[in-house]
């Protein structure tokens, strides 16, 4: 049976902001209000939020809470949480503190991955093999993150192929869902719909999410371009934080 108009132009949304909103705040939020902003997300009536990621707490301090933040949320109803997990020990302290959903993530330039993982685009994809396949094994909900969809601050514009390489390259690997970044702000609504549409037509509208900061305040026009050529899963953050 073909979908009907409304159930076609509903929006999912991925909220983020407990963890790319947070993770670069200059003041770190205790793990009480953390608990509380997220039971009011989810209140409101979100049902899959990234509540934090199990990365080194000597490179993002802001996140040394997450397992206790996860253990205190386990009687939310209706609500995938979901953590961002950067190697196979970030995974394994990942399930141990009860994750059912989780996240990779890598960037279409060489020069981006070497500053936050340590290695190319290529080696990262590598690293990401294996924890990718373990999630699996587990049962466990797989999300990609693909960031400099647009472009990067080292290497500058980055085209449309870059993100397209890599995503197959996750999908490869079994994630269910791809969320391309506008990580510096600097896309607009040109070229938003030019490399969505791409997307889409490579991976399907479902497997696709537009993820959108408003640096330079055209992210609004951006993700609405992302919308009218198919995108129907978005990411938010709460309060614009991040």
């Amino acid at each position: 049976m073909k979908p009907s108009p409304k159930a076609q132009s509903r929006i999912r949304i991925v909220e983020v902001g407990p963890r790319d909103g947070l993770q670069s705040q200059p003041r770190a939020l205790t793990l009480d209000q953390k608990e509380a902003w997220i039971r009011a997300l989810a209140a409101a009536g979100l049902t899959r939020i990234e509540v934090g990621s199990f990365v080194s707490p000597k490179k993002v301090p802001a996140m040394a809470d997450t397992p206790k933040l996860l253990q205190r949320l386990r009687d939310l109803e209706g609500v995938e949480l979901s953590v961002l997990v950067p190697n196979e020990q970030g995974l394994e302290a990942a399930m141990l503190a009860g994750a059912r959903h989780v996240a990779v993530f890598t960037a279409t330039t060489d020069s981006f991955c070497q500053r936050n993982v340590g290695v190319g685009r290529q080696e990262s994809l590598k690293h990401y093999s294996a924890v990718c396949q373990r999630a699996l094994r587990e049962g466990l909900g797989l999300r990609g993150y693909i960031s400099c969809v647009f472009d990067c601050p080292f290497e500058g514009v980055v085209e449309p192929q870059a993100s397209l390489e890599v995503g197959k390259a996750l999908l490869e690997m079994g994630c269910t869902e791809l969320s391309l970044g506008d990580t510096l702000g600097t896309g607009d609504p040109r070229r938003s719909a030019l490399l969505y549409a791409q997307a889409i037509a490579a991976f399907g509208p479902r497997r696709v999410a537009g993820h959108f900061h408003d640096t330079w305040g055209r992210g609004l026009a951006s993700a609405l371009a992302a919308y009218q050529v198919g995108v129907r899963v978005f990411d938010s953050s709460g309060g614009g934080l991040g």
